[in-house]
C-alpha cells in the first residue's frame, strides 16, 4: 500500500473519481485453445474466437506502478493489425483497469491515441474491468479477463462496472471513444460480428492486448435419427461412484430445464466430449421421456443388482497384469484390450446395419465392463455436434 497500488478499502474503483488503488483476490483460470478449423471440424461447442494479439515490453519506466501509454497503444494498434480488424468494430475492452490513481488515466490515454488512428468516433466503446468484481488476481488476472469476454460474447450482453459512481476526473470520457459500462447492456451487433479487446499489463512493463470475435453460428442440420426416434446410448462416467450419482442428478436436472434438448446431441456430447472413468452407467433410450425414466431410476439403485433392460452399470478397478488373485471388480490392461475389441466389432456392425436396439444393448454391457468405445464411429453418418452441458 506505500507504493499506492493497494485500496484503502480493499476494492477496485477503476475509472471512479474515488479510485485510490486495487483490491486483491487469488484464482486460477483454464481456457482451451483449438485452430478455428479443427474446432468446426470436431464438432466441438465453440465460445469465442481468438482473431489476433500482441505484446510488447516498454523496456524501462520511472517505478513499476508507472505504465506507459505509448507502449499500451502500441500493443493494441499491433493486436488490431494482427487480427485483421476494424477498430471501429471493437465495441468493448475489458481493460487492465486496476483502479490506481496514476495507471487508469494512462490506460485510458493509450485506448485513447490508438481508436486515435483509425477513427473519430466517440462513446462506441464500451470499457470496464472485472478488477472491481473480485480484485486482482496477479498472474491469473488476465485470463479472468479473457474468460470474463468470453462469456459476455456467449451470453451477448455487457455486464457492469461495479463500484463506478462518477467518472474520474482526470479521464475525459466526454470526448473519448469509450465508456464506461456501468449497467447490464444488451450487446448489439451493429451489422458486424460482436467483436472486444482484453488489455493485461504486467509490473516489469509487459504490454498484451488480445481482440476475441464471438463464435460464428454453427451450420446445423437436425440429426438423422431425430424424427425416427432411433434408440441412443448415453453414456456417464466418474472416477467414484458418488462423483457418478451426482452426474446423474446433474443431467436429470439440466434435461428437465431443457425440455427442447436433442437426445441425439446430448449423448453424442456425453460420449465423445467427457473423459470416460472407473464408475459408469450406460443407458439405451429412445427419447426424452424414456431419459428421465432411466436416469431416474438409476439415481436410487445405481448399481443394483439385478438385471434391468436398458440400464446398465459397473464398478471397476485396473490392475496390474501380474496380480495373482483379483476380484470381480478388478480388471486388466489386457480385459480392456479385449473389451475394446468386442466393442469395435459391434460398432463395425452397427454401422453396416443402421441401428440395431440389441447390439446397442451389448455394446452398453462391454461399455460398463471397461471397454474402450469409438464413439465418433458410432454416429459418423449423424449430423451430431456438441453442446454446452
Amino acid at each position: 500500500s506505500g507504493i499506492g497500488i493497494s485500496s484503502q478499502n480493499g476494492r477496485a474503483k477503476t475509472f471512479d473519481n474515488r479510485s485510490d488503488g486495487t483490491g486483491f483476490g487469488e484464482g486460477v483460470g483454464v481456457v482451451m485453445l483449438k485452430a478455428l478449423d479443427q474446432a468446426i471440424q470436431d464438432k466441438d461447442h465453440i465460445y469465442a474466437v481468438v482473431k489476433g494479439s500482441a505484446f510488447n515490453q516498454d523496456g524501462h519506466s520511472i517505478g513499476i506502478t508507472a505504465p506507459n501509454s505509448l507502449a499500451q497503444e502500441d500493443v493494441i494498434v499491433r493486436a488490431w493489425k494482427n487480427a485483421d480488424t476494424e477498430p471501429s468494430t471493437i465495441q468493448y475492452i475489458e481493460a487492465h483497469g486496476t483502479g490506481t490513481s496514476l495507471g487508469d488515466p494512462i490506460e485510458i490515454k493509450g485506448i485513447q491515441r490508438a481508436f486515435a488512428k483509425y477513427t473519430n468516433q466517440q462513446q462506441f466503446c464500451g470499457i470496464g474491468s472485472i478488477k472491481t468484481n473480485f480484485g486482482h488476481l496477479d498472474h491469473a488476472a488476465g485470463i479472468a479477463g479473457l474468460i470474463k469476454s468470453i462469456l459476455s460474447l456467449t451470453h451477448k450482453e455487457l455486464p457492469p462496472t461495479v463500484n463506478f459512481q462518477y467518472p474520474n476526473q482526470k479521464l475525459p470520457f466526454d470526448s473519448s471513444p469509450v465508456y464506461v459500462n456501468d449497467c447490464l447492456r444488451e450487446w448489439e451487433s451493429n451489422g458486424h460480428p460482436r467483436r472486444c479487446g482484453i488489455s493485461s499489463f504486467g509490473l516489469s512493463g509487459t504490454n498484451c492486448h488480445i481482440v476475441l470475435e464471438e463464435a460464428p453460428a454453427p451450420k446445423l442440420r437436425p440429426p438423422l435419427s431425430d424424427q425416427a426416434s432411433k434408440p441412443h446410448i448415453l453414456s456417464l462416467s466418474a472416477k467414484t461412484e458418488d462423483g457418478l450419482r451426482q452426474l446423474v442428478d446433474a443431467y436429470i436436472q439440466y434435461i428437465e430445464k431443457n425440455e427442447k434438448v436433442c437426445i441425439t446431441v446430448l449423448a453424442y456430447t456425453s460420449n465423445t466430449g467427457r473423459g470416460h472413468y472407473e464408475s459408469r452407467l450406460a443407458l439405451v433410450v429412445r427419447d426424452r421421456t424414456d431419459l428421465i425414466e432411466k436416469l431416474s431410476l438409476c439415481k436410487t439403485e445405481l448399481f443394483a443388482t439385478e438385471e434391468r433392460i436398458g440400464c446398465y452399470s459397473n464398478s471397476f478397478k485396473i490392475i496390474h497384469d501380474q496380480k495373482p488373485n483379483r476380484s470381480e471388480k478388478e480388471i486388466t490392461e489386457a480385459d480392456i484390450r479385449q473389451l475394446s475389441e468386442q466393442a469395435n466389432a459391434l460398432i463395425s456392425q452397427l454401422v453396416k446395419a443402421e441401428s440395431s436396439e440389441v447390439l446397442l444393448h451389448q455394446l452398453s454391457q462391454l461399455y460398463v465392463r471397461g471397454a474402450e468405445v469409438d464413439w465418433e464411429r458410432l454416429v459418423q453418418k449423424e449430423h451430431a455436434h456438441k453442446i454446452s452441458l
